[in-house]
């Protein structure tokens, strides 16, 4: 038996796992074995096989019999094959079961997980559809069919902290009851999270603990990466009542209407900022404390209509509801009873500046700001949607500080409501800017910068303060910012005398079009055709990228794409395989050719640091190029037998979609037009406003637009003002607003929107099979 069942275990440890049996069945037969022992000892120790055949041990050996009886051949043979077949059995019947189990969990992922998969994709709940994905491949092992779920649910992060040994923890956004979910201790690798704002926790005993929001995001580009390195503080380090912000290289704040100098980039040092608004409570330390009257904490001028005001007269300006010195919503020189942990309100600019020189502490920069309220991922990663929806907004009046879930990026509450705060940069000289909103504000108007006179006490004006390690802020990022912009209902479309003039030079004298044409197998896996089209006017070439739609008969129904500014920062075409393709890959899907072209300073087209270009003097100067790349596209496409040019459409996302008017209004072939992200340009040049009034005019391609009204790059405003002055009829365009972002529209309401109008706009196209 022993023999027998070492040669049983020796097979299986060899043969189990290559002929794919369930894993833990080694572990049965071993445990099968050893539990069979005792019973093989006991019947082999009682009977014993004869010429007669099985008798009891006794009977083969009669106690009269002195003799020596020869040696029984074949002794407890019967009972080896017995114990072996029993072995075998059991290996089969656990075999059968783990089959079967394997079939039910098979059948629950078909019938059950998969289409509930889907269901929590197209609602875009992606901690749900991570959660059930894992469960899939848990029950299941690594399955291929979810590698397409896995790139829309699921986005890399990678902590490493200093002091190293913090434990990292999260939990949704949206759902501060949802239990923590460890990820680990640091330094932690790159590891698959869900696809979806969250609240993070880094906590180490003796440190403290930092809890900040955050979405993780799946692009390639350097300064849209997870942040990697985290610096914790030892208890008692950080200023009592702030957060830590770390430093961090801008290039813009994530607020509309504050950026940076054209082409600039600043280096934020670290920082801490108030976890909640000033209250009522604090302030009236600064009230007691003679604030009102110490000409000290008062060291800014006080200019009113080019005046500059004396102290006294500044000082009977800031009175309370009973003329004592106080905030306006004050009475007899105190807050409202019960108040006290509310944060003051209506107070002015220059009361915010005093009580911050009073405390040796400083008003926020915007970009100080900013980069505590919302991070520099915003853009493609937005969280200001969880953020207004958990904050003071849309309200009756203020509420105590910190009592609101609105937790921000850099882990400070309130930076959304309760009330608008002030900070340090001048508007246009005249005015002083406010963020965040107050509690009576529309929650989609969260992340516009607003401003107001520095002299407004307004009840739902407030302020929060900040700590600068080296003592003071930036002087660069502390001057006045220049956010004028040109009103476009002011304006009036160009004459058609001069819009001819205007493109003129975007005239071409057509030739018969050189190309040739490669398959190609992209990183991604897609097979495309490279296409490269010779220019009549210089030696350079354009490159092409085709993807032809699967089981659909053509003519293909071609969309062209112009995409966002991954386009301007990139130098090969890695993101547009990565980035562009996959977002689209859908419309591809659903049976129309995808066309993209390398539109000139764009990708591998790139050779000279389009991007700081752009940001010195704009895109205006590629627009001629750009119309150049889309009628020699055009071009192409009427060589194709396998393409319809009746039924062309375009597709513009972000960077692409504000310069979609000036594209299109000189592309009539174009029969339909997808814009995403897209909305008026913001200039103060007044001949380029006005045409792109005239572009938007002229544009009269059934149009389908799809924004965010959290969208901090193109406001509200700025969506409704290119919607409303596109030359369409009404009745063929239309404006779907999502509560998002600037990205990251609900999946299945954006895929129907899009193939719905594409359908009614372009025709349905037809199936193989």
């Amino acid at each position: 038996y022993s023999v027998v069942g070492w040669l049983l275990i020796q097979v299986g440890d060899t043969t189990f796992e290559p002929i794919g049996m369930p894993e833990g069945s080694l572990r049965v037969l071993i445990i099968a074995v050893l539990a069979g022992f005792p019973f093989a000892v006991a019947l082999g120790w009682v009977f014993d096989w004869t010429s007669e055949g099985i008798v009891r041990t006794s009977a083969s050996h009669p106690k009269s019999s002195s003799a020596p009886k020869p040696a029984k051949r074949g002794r407890n043979f019967p009972l080896i094959l017995g114990m072996v077949g029993s072995g075998l059995m059991l290996i089969l019947s656990y075999a059968g079961y783990r089959g079967y189990d394997f079939y039910t969990k098979a059948q629950w992922a078909q019938n059950v997980a998969q289409p509930k998969l889907s269901e929590y994709v197209e609602e875009s709940d992606f901690f749900a559809a991570f959660n059930l994905a894992n469960e899939i491949e848990e029950a299941l092992g690594k399955v291929p069919a979810l590698e397409s779920v896995w790139r829309v649910v699921a986005a890399p992060v990678k902590f490493d902290t200093d002091p190293p040994g913090a434990a990292v923890s999260y939990r949704p956004y949206d759902n501060v009851e949802a239990p923590w979910v460890v990820l680990g201790t640091t330094p932690i690798p790159t590891t698959l999270v869900p696809n979806a704002p969250a609240v993070w926790k880094i906590e180490k005993e003796g440190y403290e603990t930092r809890i900040f929001a955050r979405a993780p995001t799946n692009s390639m580009a350097d300064e849209f990466r997870w942040p990697v390195h985290y610096r914790l503080d030892k208890k008692g380090a950080v200023p009592v009542g702030t957060v830590a912000i770390e430093a961090r290289d801008y290039i813009a704040a994530p607020l509309a209407g504050i950026s940076l100098p054209s082409g600039a980039t600043v280096e934020l040092e670290r920082f801490y900022i108030d976890k909640t608004e000033v209250s009522n409570k604090q302030y009236q330390e600064f009230v007691d404390a003679g604030g009102y009257r110490r000409h000290e904490f008062w060291d800014q001028p006080f200019i009113s209509q080019d005046t500059t005001l004396s102290f006294e007269h500044a000082m009977s300006r800031f009175l309370d509801s009973t003329d004592r010195p106080g905030p306006a919503t004050w009475i007899g020189g105190r807050y409202p009873e019960g108040k006290g942990d509310h944060p003051v309100a209506g107070v002015s600019w220059f009361e915010a500046a005093a009580y911050a020189k009073f405390r040796g502490r400083h008003l926020p920069t915007v970009y100080d700001w900013a980069l505590a309220a919302l991070p520099d991922t915003e853009i493609i990663a937005s969280i200001a949607p969880q953020m207004a929806a958990q904050s003071n907004l849309e309200g009756e009046g203020t509420l105590p500080v910190g009592s609101t879930s609105g937790v921000s990026a850099g882990g400070a509450l309130d930076m959304f409501g309760n009330v608008a705060e002030w900070v340090w940069n001048a508007e246009n000289e005249d005015l002083r800017f406010t963020l965040g909103l107050g509690w009576s504000d529309p929650a989609y108007n969260a992340s516009i910068a607003a401003s107001a006179p520095p002299w407004s006490r307004q009840p739902e004006q407030g302020f929060r303060l900040v700590t600068y390690e080296s003592g003071a802020s930036n002087p660069r990022l502390a001057r006045n910012l220049v956010t004028q912009s040109l009103d476009y209902d002011s304006l009036k479309p160009l004459s058609d005398d001069a819009y001819r003039v205007a493109v003129s030079s975007f005239d071409l004298k057509q030739t018969a079009v050189d190309f040739s044409e490669e398959v190609v197998e992209l990183p991604t896996g897609f097979s495309a055709t490279r296409v490269e089209i010779e220019y009549p006017f210089s030696s350079e070439k354009l490159p092409v990228y085709i993807l032809t739609p699967e089981n659909t008969k053509p003519p293909y129904q071609p969309l062209i794409w112009f995409g966002g500014q991954n386009a301007i920062h990139s130098a090969d075409n890695a993101s547009l395989f990565e980035i562009d393709m996959r977002i689209t890959n859908f419309l591809r899907q659903s049976g129309r050719m995808m066309v993209f072209p390398i539109w000139t300073a764009t990708f591998e087209r790139n050779k000279d640091n389009s991007l700081q270009q752009w940001r010195n003097v704009g895109s205006s100067q590629w627009i001629p190029d750009w119309h150049k790349d889309f009628s020699y596209t055009l071009d192409y496409l009427e060589t194709r037998e396998d393409v319809d040019m009746g039924k062309v459409g375009f597709v513009g996302l972000s960077f692409g979609s504000i310069l979609s008017p000036l594209l299109l209004h000189l592309q009539p072939q174009v029969k339909s037009a997808l814009i995403w992200s897209g909305g008026s340009v913001n200039t103060t040049n007044q001949i380029r406003a006005e045409m792109m009034l005239t572009a938007m005019r002229r544009t009269t391609a059934p149009t389908l637009m799809i924004n965010g009204q959290h969208d901090y790059v193109i406001p509200l405003a700025q969506q409704q003002q290119l919607f409303k002055n596109l030359g369409a009829p009404e009745e063929d365009k239309k404006h779907v607003i999502y509560d998002r972002g600037h990205l990251g529209w609900p999946i299945g309401e954006f895929v129907k929107e899009n193939l719905d109008w594409l359908d009614k706009y372009l025709g349905p196209v037809e199936r193989t099979q």
